[in-house]
């Protein structure tokens, strides 16, 4: 009896970690959207510029302060993160994109591999392993996955579960990397380094706690062919 009771607490409490995981992806990309919509800012001097004027000044003066150009795109920080500028994919226009990190922070994070014209369909999976203790650094990866993905690509993005072994999950669909027909988005925490792993349908985000976002971001800069 202890052990079921012992065992119905572990599965409450990895159901509850899901739970939040999802709504944390939701919060945090209705933050992030404000990231493609302002347009105002302050600039270091306490004056109101746009985004706009500050890459065009990061531009002419080839870096400045600690902003600074990478293979021809402008890297300002503000607020804790990193913009540049990148061409939508649907139709060309020019848009802001956060991330975390910039270009300089994920020199040492290594990636490998090529995908399969499945990452040109306009769904993608984003999946994680519920039963994971720690899912507050998915939850801000697959969030900044899932901005990108929508607002710069064009591509739906889907929330699934590598497992179907909380209550949350039996809404989501059960996907991982062996599911041939999809394009699949791993994310999958180990220790280490942040690490990305091309494979045909499936690409494999790894690292631990910021090494994950790390790769989240990587992947992203090699999608927007900012690093190559």
């Amino acid at each position: 009896m202890k052990e079921e009771i012992k065992n119905d607490k572990k599965e409450e409490k990895i159901d509850d970690n899901t739970k939040k995981l999802l709504l944390a992806v939701g919060i945090i990309i209705g933050v992030f959207a404000l990231g493609f919509l302002v347009r105002f800012v302050y600039s270091p001097e306490n004056e109101i510029t746009t985004i706009d004027e500050m890459h065009k000044r990061n531009i002419e003066s080839g870096g400045e302060g600690i902003n600074y150009i990478h293979n021809g795109f402008s890297f300002i920080y503000m607020d804790d993160m990193w913009y540049t500028q990148v061409q939508r994919h649907s139709d060309n226009t020019l848009m802001d994109i956060p991330l975390h990190f910039g270009p300089k922070d994920l020199e040492n994070v290594s990636i490998s591999g090529e995908v399969s014209d499945d990452f040109k369909k306009s769904q993608i999976y984003i999946t994680f392993d519920p039963t994971d203790e720690k899912l507050n650094y998915v939850a801000l990866a697959a969030a900044e996955l899932s901005l990108n993905l929508a607002k710069g690509m064009g591509i739906y993005p889907i929330a699934a579960c590598t497992k179907n072994e909380t209550e949350t999950c039996n809404t989501r669909p059960i996907v991982d990397c062996d599911d041939e027909d999809k394009a699949v988005i791993f994310l999958k925490q180990i220790e280490g380094t942040g690490e990305v792993i091309l494979d045909d349908n499936c690409v494999e985000l790894k690292g631990k706690d910021w090494e994950l976002v790390k790769a989240t971001d990587r992947f992203l800069l090699q999608w927007y062919q900012v690093m190559k």
